[in-house]
Formats: structure tokens, sequence, C-alpha cells
């Protein structure tokens, strides 16, 4: 995949229609925004592929430099950046949500709580494990 804020997203696309183009973060911010203001129905989405951070998997790397307004602050973004509801339209609209950075079981287990589309994962061979292991999931594109 590639960037869409960088000049060469649109020549790659041209040349070979099937690489993936990530949001810029850029990009994310203005989807939330217009998502949370009623206006994201105005505006175009031309990206595959959104990718953000799951806020527990911060907050649980960064929980001992965090002061306790950070921790609450970071409760609050992660309630704003989870949405159900906002991960719907991105799909009906032909853009994936996908969560990064999820290595453990329980990461995994809540990504799919949020519907994802997706999941970047340093350890490829647990997620498949993971799937391997359970009931049979919806909700995340395998492959």
């Amino acid at each position: 995949g590639i960037n869409a804020e960088y000049g060469g997203a649109e020549l790659c696309n041209r040349t070979n229609p099937r690489i993936l183009e990530f949001m810029s973060i850029r990009r994310v911010i203005l989807t939330y925004l217009s998502f949370y203001t009623g206006t994201i129905g105005l505006f175009p989405l031309r990206s595959c592929v959104m990718d953000i951070p799951l806020p527990s998997v911060v907050l649980r790397q960064f929980q001992d430099y965090l002061s306790s307004p950070q921790r609450v602050l970071l409760h609050i973004l992660g309630f704003l950046l989870m949405n159900r509801l906002l991960f719907w339209h991105l799909r009906r609209r032909g853009v994936a949500v996908v969560v990064f950075v999820l290595n453990r079981e329980e990461e995994f287990r809540e990504a799919e709580g949020y519907a994802v589309d997706g999941i970047m994962t340093d350890f490829p061979t647990r997620l498949k494990d993971y799937w391997a292991n359970g009931d049979e999931r919806t909700g995340f594109v395998r492959g």
C-alpha cells in the first residue's frame, strides 16, 4: 500500500489501480471531523484503507509515562476513534478500516468487537493461530 499524501500515489494508481492507497493522517482527521459534524456524506472518499491505532494498545504501551489527565484524554479519544457506525459507513463507501499494531489475543478480540476490516501485527502466526483455534468469526478480511 501507499500513502495518499505523497505525490507518487496518483501515478501508482494510474499505473496499477490494484495498489492499495492508505489515507494520510490529515485525511483521517478530516474524515473523523466530517463524521462527527454530520457532513461525511458530502465529501468524496478516494482512499481504500484507513489505518488507525487501537487506543487500548497505545494506553498499555505508554501507561507508565502518562499522567492521569493524559490517560483520561486517551480514553476519550479511544471512544471517538473506535466508532462502529463510522466503520460501517466507510465500508459501504469502499474504505477498509485496519487497526495497528496488535500482537496479543486480547487485542485481536477487542478489534473484532469493533468490526474492523483488518489487523496489522508483528506476529502474523499469532493472528493465524487465533483464527484457527476459535469459533468461526466474522468482520475481518482474511488472506
